[in-house]
């Protein structure tokens, strides 16, 4: 679906099955960018969420379409960083790991959890001190919904342990190392996770 499948001119208002099926993801999805901000959502009197058409058009614009039929690998790494030199590091580090999988990355929380929603990491690997929406935020948000509890997600931050229990703390089940990036014990976790991750089959036309 495209930016100009929208019907222009017209303020229509989408609903949130509607605009999950435009973009190509789940309703839930939907709710979890409008409750984060990722996506500007109106509020019914009767609660419901309500998407323009602008709004959406502008969105499905700024997501690009990035369709493939090339092989999907075994599995799916996001990097969330905001330092540029230290997501070149990860990118040039990760691939010389003899392990079949696929490496997103992302400058912030707010980008992140939109490569999120286009397509499921099995694991995330995040910065706390992040603009536009950091680590924080955006981890808290992920753990309240019950689609992306098998994701493991590990935090690399330079904050002490006192910061981040200042700083509310972070959700049950989220690993968290300190800077230098341990990348020996990062390497640990993704060959663990890989052999138990089924490989995906190549999508033909």
């Amino acid at each position: 679906m495209t930016a100009k499948s929208l019907e222009e001119g017209v303020e229509t208002m989408y609903t949130t099955v509607e605009a999950a099926r435009i973009i190509g993801v789940t309703p839930r999805t939907i709710q979890l960018w409008a409750d984060a901000g990722v996506i500007s959502a109106r509020k019914t009197p009767g609660g419901h969420r309500r998407i323009s058409a602008s709004v959406l058009k502008a969105f499905v614009e700024q997501l690009g379409e990035k369709e493939s039929n090339e092989e999907k690998e075994v599995l799916r790494v996001l990097v969330a960083e905001d330092e540029p030199d230290i997501r070149k590091l990860y990118q040039i580090t990760i691939s010389t790991w003899d392990v079949p999988l696929q490496l997103t990355l992302a400058k912030d929380g707010y980008e992140a959890l939109i490569r999120i929603g286009q397509q499921r990491p099995d694991i995330l690997i995040v910065d706390l001190n992040m603009p536009n929406m950091d680590g924080f935020h955006m981890i808290k948000a992920l753990k309240k919904d019950p689609d992306y509890q098998d994701m493991d997600i590990f935090v690399v931050s330079a904050l002490s342990p006192e910061s981040i229990s200042s700083r509310g703390g972070l959700p049950d089940g989220v690993v968290v190392y300190g800077k230098p990036i341990p990348f020996e014990k990062l390497e640990a976790h993704i060959r663990e996770r890989a052999a138990s991750t089924p490989k995906i089959p190549k999508i033909t036309p």
